[in-house]
């Protein structure tokens, strides 16, 4: 399949290609519930061009690629050539990766843990600021 622009929407399909080869600046949109796409082979005419992606969501829509021409996997290759060609909407193209064990092209966002803690790191750190003013307070009165 090429798409050489214009927009593939997959309204709650499960479409697996050969070869996904991208020629021009195009949209997959990911409309409906759960969606799946998977190729293949996943290969972008130069480095010029773009894919757009729309509506997908985490856990219940998936883009999968069993070889990508020039990408590298894991989070190490975030923000490199093939992978900042893929824009998710509303993530940044540099986030975009392509996981190391499951195929999966997804944007790499923290896990809710890695907020977890970002929280309660924050808050200890307030909590020790409040109880050093408060003890400073103490000893200058």
């Amino acid at each position: 399949m090429t798409l050489a622009g214009g927009t593939l929407v997959l309204n709650d399909s499960d479409l697996s290609v050969t070869d996904l080869v991208i020629t021009g600046n195009s949209i997959i949109d990911f409309a409906g519930v759960s969606s799946n796409l998977f190729a293949t082979n996943l290969i972008f005419a130069n480095t010029t061009v773009t894919l757009t992606i729309l509506n997908w969501e985490l856990a219940t829509d998936y883009f999968l690629a069993g070889t990508w021409a020039g990408a590298v996997r894991g989070i190490d290759a975030q923000g490199a050539i093939p992978m900042n060609q893929i824009t998710f909407d509303g993530w940044s193209n540099n986030e975009t990766g392509w996981e190391e064990y499951t195929d999966r092209i997804r944007p790499n966002v923290p896990e809710p843990s890695t907020y977890g803690l970002i929280l309660t790191a924050a808050g200890l750190a307030l909590f020790g600021y409040r109880r050093r003013r408060a003890t400073r307070r103490q000893s200058n009165s």
